[in-house]
């Protein structure tokens, strides 16, 4: 309700947001009905899209060459971003992660006998 009404009001939303769009975000990732325990299934793009998505932005305003909408920006970047997430996860993370976790029970038992 907090952020309909804030829409309605010149520059509130900008000032609500950040409060109301938290809790709005945590009360959907904790609910019961939302379902998102099992979202990382396919893999966790979560880093992926989080590190690529600042220079992903960069280049599409270089690209775009004159201010945009904010609105129009994330929609064209969010998706590559997505994409780029993807990909690091499948290509770079899933591999570093398998090793490491390889690497932990190798050296586990021989550390444990040590003791």
């Amino acid at each position: 309700v907090g952020l309909g009404v804030a829409s309605q009001v010149p520059h509130a939303l900008s000032i609500a947001l950040p409060p109301l769009g938290t809790y709005l975000l945590l009360w959907f990732a904790l609910s019961q009905r939302a379902n998102v325990h099992n979202a990382a299934r396919f893999g966790d793009f979560s880093y992926g899209i989080y590190l690529y998505h600042y220079p992903i932005l960069q280049l599409l305003m270089l690209w775009i060459g004159q201010p945009t909408d904010p609105w129009r920006l994330l929609a064209m970047g969010l998706p590559l971003s997505v994409v780029a997430g993807v990909l690091s996860w499948h290509l770079v993370e899933r591999w570093f992660l398998t090793r490491l976790r390889q690497q932990e029970r190798v050296t586990a038992p021989s550390a444990a006998g040590a003791v």
